[in-house]
């Protein structure tokens, strides 16, 4: 825990810092989780028939030069959300403008790179044709893997 003391020794403790010191992991993770599996479980099939970088603007919300897709509409409407709760749940008072798009540059981070997870595994472990009967339900039994 010396690592973490480095970064809040000079702050004075708040009174939830006397609790557990997962809490907020705890809120975010599964906010985290239940938003890619959304995604995933609504848009399955296209994100495996698409590019791996067709969820990066998806996810911003942004391309530059091209319109976003219905889908990629859709999938940022879910992702938007929830990149504003966990900035609610962080507490961050008195932040600069690159203070707050490197946090936000790496919470969108973390769901691109848990839905590309999610399509690669699908793909990966899809060894067989679509109809065969063995794959039926993999999707619905499928969730992030991992957790920070």
């Amino acid at each position: 825990m010396a690592f973490w003391r480095k970064w809040t020794k000079d702050k004075p403790p708040r009174s939830e810092e006397a609790g557990d010191v997962l809490d907020l992991s705890k809120r975010i993770t599964p906010l985290v989780d239940d938003t890619v599996n959304q995604v995933f479980h609504a848009h399955a099939r296209l994100l495996i028939a698409e590019p791996i970088a067709y969820i990066v603007p998806a996810v911003w919300g942004a391309a530059k030069g091209v319109e976003l897709t219905e889908v990629q509409r859709e999938i940022h409407a879910r992702i938007s959300p929830a990149v504003q709760e966990i900035f609610k749940l962080l507490d961050l008072k008195d932040i600069s403008q690159q203070q707050a798009f490197a946090i936000a540059y790496l919470i969108r981070g973390l769901f691109i790179a848990k839905i590309t997870y999610m399509i690669e595994a699908f793909k990966n472990l899809a060894d067989s044709p679509e109809d065969d009967p063995s794959n039926r339900g993999w999707l619905d039994r499928t969730d992030p893997a991992g957790n920070a």
